[in-house]
């Protein structure tokens, strides 16, 4: 008896096209709701993970009238408009709907059903998922693209470790992904000009 092996499916990572097309609706439908909105955005535009988007608090985001910071780890992301914007809607009205008996106040940005708990990474998949956002494909894209986009200086520098070298955009994923937020804080502006979603 042969026992058939576990089948690994793999994602393509969307292409920019695409990605900029979901990116587009997310930012200008507000018939979305805006949880999705902006969770969309982060996966799509920083190749953020679901489990980590769930986790942001509200002290680790900074409005300006300028840009949003968000802080991951000891760094942080610039974030200019329009997602600033729903970004600083986000933190100001809350997610729409939260769970019976969770407190009026909570540090978290996307609060979950569960009273003082955060939006759990698989239903914010499922969210996703049913605006047709894949988010392992629309992560790679997203990543693939930041790494197109970083100086070939810093291509090279490699994960935290400095042992290993960003042979190519591909290199950003997987386990090398170590160093990215760091390059993201250091060279935003190169990565996302302010004026990067000007055709959107």
């Amino acid at each position: 008896m042969v026992i058939a092996g576990r089948v690994l499916h793999q994602d393509r990572a969307i292409d920019d096209d695409t990605r900029w097309s979901i990116v587009a609706r997310l930012l200008d439908d507000d018939g979305v709701d805006l949880t999705d909105r902006v969770a969309g955005c982060l996966v799509l535009l920083y190749g953020q993970q679901l489990s980590r988007i769930v986790a942001i608090t509200r002290e680790q985001l900074v409005i300006t009238d300028d840009v949003a910071r968000l802080h991951l780890g000891a760094t942080h992301i610039e974030i200019p408009d329009p997602l600033r914007s729903l970004l600083a809607r986000l933190a100001s009205e809350g997610r729409r709907y939260t769970g019976v008996g969770s407190p009026a106040i909570t540090p978290w940005l996307l609060p979950g059903l569960a009273p003082g708990r955060p939006l759990t990474a698989a239903h914010l998949g499922e969210r996703l998922r049913r605006l047709d956002i894949a988010t392992m494909a629309g992560r790679r894209g997203a990543l693939m693209r930041l790494g197109a986009r970083l100086p070939a200086a810093v291509m090279a520098l490699g994960t935290a470790t400095g042992q290993e070298r960003f042979d190519s955009p591909r290199g950003l994923l997987g386990e090398r992904l170590r160093g990215i937020y760091r390059l993201l804080a250091d060279y935003g502006e190169t990565i996302f000009p302010h004026d990067c979603f000007a055709d959107c």
